[in-house]
């Protein structure tokens, strides 16, 4: 070892991210004037002109020597044994085992025009866009490219997009809402280089035909492809992250990751860079695509930020939602090392004023009352993600008019009185009175109308004439008032061809004929009008039953032109099951035709009513008949008052 007694040091300033840095030792002769006369052998050692001088395989240092120096010890930053010495006539060294982890390629396709997709990475690695590629569309981050079959970005090959075998990071966003073609083998190419018959190997990250990411790396030892994950093709943002690391190829979609091992070998296939096509064409990507990175390196790989939004929440007017985020990243890249965050809206039906919108941590005022979804999101410069929060606004406290429904239209035959009931709604302001005052009125008919409780919601309306009546229904909150009408068509009294109407002697005309086993009718005390009505009951062992009552033999032997109309008036024992009417036109034993109608039993007696026009008059008969269908044992339901008139 020749003249080590002293040492100049010359140490370099910067190292590319995830890359460790060297320190030269200059090994000095002890003269005043060589000490004096050292230098810095690196021209570019903090990196000031950029990686002037530096690649992403290698470091490399060239020495002059002049005349006086012995030996040269190359050293890596904090090490204590050197990495070589360079002596004698060598004036170079080249450490091969010197790599980063960076991007090589960064296109953010925020391109508004033109026919290039721009390398942000510094490599200059711009892609030639090809097809009917739309540029400015709305992105993940900024704006974006959306393709259709027949459009691609072609990135030519360069050596340092050939990764060989250290590790390999490619990441990219999709928004898409149609599945690649079913069932032919058809998938969507997003990122590619190389194909199966490719010599030096293959990368192709794709989304198959059932909406999974995969990522597929194949090199000197063989290839492996991982399919996992959620359907990404739902039309909203999610970002893939297709990793080779050592032996692992590692597929992230949205934060959460799947792996499977395999030793693929060195990587270096020469073919260009294929944004969202096959090497020659099909397999062509259909939505928009946003923010594609590829990275290759050892070490320490970036990964996406990690952000939640917070909880869900609600807020009422004139509050604002206080929104609390989190963000957690890995620090890389550095430079530059740090992350920025940025809130937006979404949607909602108004517009959202952020108090910081570049903070986590911040407040959101709200211009109109609805659900909003709101989304936060974090770059560290070449990867982002984002996360979502809804926050329901309700409108402020106020006064709101009352809701009011006054029922269904209905039809009824003097002398017959109407059952109205309606419904009011009201938020109970102001308070006081914190109560609503209903009443219903006549609006319009030719005759009087009586309500059995104007001031009720269920009431009763007698008529003094035939005519069509509106009657109206008032809710009214002490300050704000709500109407609604119901139309009533008043029929003029006919004659009942119903011989046995009311049950008032007993159930001549009436049976039970096409009934389940053990349904009945009899005459009970108690009807809608008079001292008796029929009861149709499930008599059975146990099972629900389809219970019916109808006319036997027809009160309408022989039909006539005109329009025939039967009603009945029913109740339950208890509410809830649908009747319905049926009037049924034969000749002979074949239909001819029918019309019906149903109600829903309560309770209460209701009126339930059916008009029909025989279709072939004077030559057939009408049928009458009144049915519940799936009847628990007991009361099917009670009837009175059926008549048939024609008009």
């Amino acid at each position: 070892m020749k003249q080590r007694s002293k040492l100049e040091r010359s140490r370099l300033a910067r190292r590319p991210a995830s890359a460790a840095a060297l320190f030269v030792l200059f090994l000095l002769p002890l003269s005043p004037q060589a000490r004096a006369t050292s230098s810095n052998l690196l021209p570019n050692g903090s990196f000031q002109s950029r990686t002037s001088g530096w690649t992403t395989s290698d470091a490399a240092l060239t020495l002059a020597s002049d005349g006086g120096v012995a030996d040269y010890a190359i050293y890596r930053d904090s090490g204590t044994n050197a990495m070589g010495t360079v002596s004698g006539s060598t004036t170079s060294f080249a450490d091969t085992s010197l790599a980063q982890s960076s991007a090589v390629g960064l296109w953010h396709l925020d391109e508004l025009s033109g026919t290039t997709a721009y390398d942000s990475s510094g490599h200059g690695h711009n892609g030639a866009i090809s097809g009917p590629v739309t540029l400015g569309v709305p992105g993940e981050l900024n704006t974006a490219y959306s393709f259709v079959p027949k459009s691609t970005v072609i990135v030519p090959d360069a050596p340092d997009l050939e990764p060989g075998t250290v590790d390999v990071t490619i990441s990219y966003w999709l928004n898409s809402t149609t599945l690649p073609p079913c069932c032919n083998g058809v998938d969507y190419d997003m990122f590619t280089k190389g194909d199966h018959s490719s010599k030096g190997g293959q990368i192709k990250i794709e989304v198959q035909e059932n909406g999974q990411a995969s990522c597929m790396f194949r090199g000197a030892l063989g290839g492996k492809q991982l399919q996992a994950g959620p359907n990404v093709i739902d039309g909203h943002w999610h970002q893939v992250i297709c990793q080779r690391i050592g032996t692992q190829i590692i597929e992230t979609v949205d934060g959460s990751s799947f792996s499977t091992t395999k030793a693929t070998g060195a990587i270096t296939v020469t073919d260009p860079i294929r944004l969202g096509s096959h090497k020659n064409g099909g397999d062509w990507y259909n939505g928009v695509l946003d923010e594609v990175s590829y990275s290759i390196g050892s070490g320490s790989t970036n990964q996406a930020p990690v952000v939640d939004a917070g909880p869900d929440q609600t807020i009422t007017l004139p509050s604002s939602a206080n929104l609390n985020g989190t963000v957690t990243d890995d620090g890389l890249p550095n430079p530059p090392g740090t992350v920025t965050t940025t809130w937006s809206e979404v949607s909602g039906p108004g517009a959202v004023t952020f108090g910081d919108a570049s903070a986590v941590d911040t407040t959101a005022s709200f211009s109109a009352s609805g659900t909003y979804v709101l989304k936060l999101q974090a770059s560290d410069s070449v990867l982002s993600s984002s996360d979502t929060a809804t926050v329901t606004v309700n409108p402020a406290s106020q006064n709101q008019p009352p809701m009011v429904n006054a029922g269904l239209d209905q039809t009824v035959i003097l002398p017959n009185s109407a059952t109205l009931s309606g419904t009011a709604n009201d938020d109970g302001l102001p308070n006081p009175p914190g109560t609503l005052i209903t009443t219903w009125s006549q609006f319009s008919g030719p005759g009087t109308v009586t309500f059995g409780d104007a001031s009720s919601l269920s009431t009763t309306a007698s008529f003094s004439a035939a005519g069509t009546y509106v009657l109206r229904l008032t809710a009214d909150d002490s300050a704000l008032q709500s109407s609604d009408d119901v139309t009533l068509t008043v029929s003029p009294a006919s004659q009942n061809l119903v011989g046995n109407p009311g049950f008032e002697t007993d159930i001549t005309g009436w049976n039970t004929s096409g009934s389940d086993a053990g349904v009945t009718l009899t005459r009970v005390s108690g009807g809608h009008s008079g001292g008796w009505s029929g009861l149709v009951a499930n008599g059975g062992s146990g099972t629900a039953a389809t219970c019916k009552v109808q006319d036997a033999p027809n009160w309408v032997t022989t039909t006539s032109a005109g329009t025939y109309t039967g009603s009945m008036w029913v109740r339950a024992d208890s509410p809830g099951a649908t009747l319905t009417i049926k009037l049924r036109e034969y000749k002979s034993s074949t239909l001819v035709g029918l019309k019906t109608a149903s109600i829903t039993l309560t309770t209460s007696w209701q009126m339930v009513s059916v008009s029909y026009v025989p279709a072939m008059p004077g030559t057939s008969t009408l049928d009458f008949l009144g049915l519940v269908s799936n009847a628990p044992v007991g009361t099917c339901f009670y009837a009175d008052d059926i008549s048939i008139v024609v008009s």
